[in-house]
């Protein structure tokens, strides 16, 4: 139940107040029956007596009446407000915290837009902004180390990406892919190997484990054949993973596979537009772009693309 001082004080108030209200007005009682005795007595001195003790009692309640009306709520707010002060502070702080986590993650998908977009500057952007609101996540370390690596910044994407893995030591299968997936574009195969096989032990049935070892096979060893079996596998855990259909379309053109090749570019720019514009610059589309016999179809498949 939600606490509300001002019940509190109410009710501390009734349990004071009532009582003195019924204590004065038996006073007053008193008061006016001594007064119609006063006025039938004959001595002087016993009336002026009797006068000074009722200006007296009169005088005793007034004052009993204004402490307790002025000064005692002074207290008792006092009181409720220690009470209440560090029920505040903890929503307060609980509020605040829930805020920074919504802006936190909600930089960490901006982050995630730009960097599909192929917009990485912005994306870094957004990934750094994340880190000045929560440094000790790991999520933007993530972003940035596989940003930085698409960027061809590979010494920026593998401190961001130890440290990622640092934060949650060892145990965040998304932090631990991501240092995979930087360390097989550095040619450090056995590290990406070794964080692959983490993966393995954590979560076996990781779809982007098998997107992680696709990448190893195709950039880290160049073993075509291979990395199209781990990204087929990495497309049966999720059949919506565009990036691994556009991965498999690189290695099948490398292994002389056009049509299916083309099959899986055209199905990645379907599921997501924003490959048309990586397409058309990418060195591993290169071969597929400039086919003879396929230049057209290429072409025909980015430039129908919905923007």
């Amino acid at each position: 139940m939600a606490y509300r001082p001002g019940e509190d004080i109410a009710a501390i108030l009734e349990q004071i107040k009532n009582p003195l209200v019924y204590y004065a007005l038996s006073l007053l009682v008193t008061e006016s029956l001594l007064y119609l005795s006063v006025t039938h007595i004959n001595d002087d001195w016993l009336r002026f007596y009797l006068v000074f003790l009722m200006a007296f009692l009169f005088l005793v309640v007034i004052g009993i009446v204004a402490y307790v009306t002025i000064r005692v709520p002074e207290h008792l707010y006092e009181l409720v407000a220690d009470r209440i002060r560090p029920v505040v502070a903890s929503q307060v702080e609980i509020e605040t915290k829930e805020i920074r986590d919504e802006t936190y993650f909600a930089l960490i998908a901006i982050g995630r837009h730009y960097h599909l977009a192929l917009n990485f500057d912005k994306a870094i952007e957004a990934y750094k902004r994340a880190l000045k609101i929560m440094e000790n996540k790991a999520a933007a370390y993530t972003g940035l180390a596989i940003t930085y690596a698409q960027r061809g910044d590979l010494g920026e994407a593998i401190t961001a990406a130890n440290r990622a893995v640092q934060i949650t030591e060892a145990r965040d299968t998304e932090a631990l892919l991501a240092r995979a997936r930087v360390h097989s574009a550095r040619k450090e195969l056995d590290p990406a190997m070794r964080d692959i096989n983490a993966v393995r032990v954590l979560d076996p049935e990781n779809k982007e484990l098998f997107f992680a070892e696709g990448v190893y096979f195709m950039f880290g060893r160049k073993e075509y054949d291979q990395a199209e079996l781990a990204f087929s596998r990495a497309i049966e855990k999720d059949e919506n993973h565009f990036i691994a259909y556009y991965n498999r379309a690189c290695c099948r053109q490398y292994l002389g596979k056009w049509e299916e090749a083309l099959a899986d570019l055209r199905q990645a720019v379907t599921l997501d537009s924003r490959n048309v514009n990586f397409a058309k610059q990418d060195p591993d589309m290169e071969r597929l772009r400039n086919h003879p016999e396929y230049r057209k179809r290429v072409q025909a498949i980015l430039g129908a693309a919905p923007s």
